[in-house]
């Protein structure tokens, strides 16, 4: 299972999530893409609310 590195905390206000967007967008690193040879292109959102006992997924390929 691929590790991560947690870059912040959850329980942000609104206010503090778009401050650490501003930080982290200077950590993408853009490199040319050989687009030959993409094969697979594939996304996933998982969510939840609080008081639900379940997640809500979404995917697209």
């Amino acid at each position: 299972m691929p590790s991560y590195r947690q870059l912040h905390s959850w329980g942000l206000s609104p206010e503090e999530a778009v401050a650490i967007q501003s930080r982290l967008k200077a950590m993408v690193v853009t490199v040319p893409l050989d687009v030959a040879a993409v094969r697979i292109v594939a996304g996933m959102d998982i969510f939840t609310t609080r008081g639900r006992k379940q997640f809500l997924r979404g995917w697209w390929r």
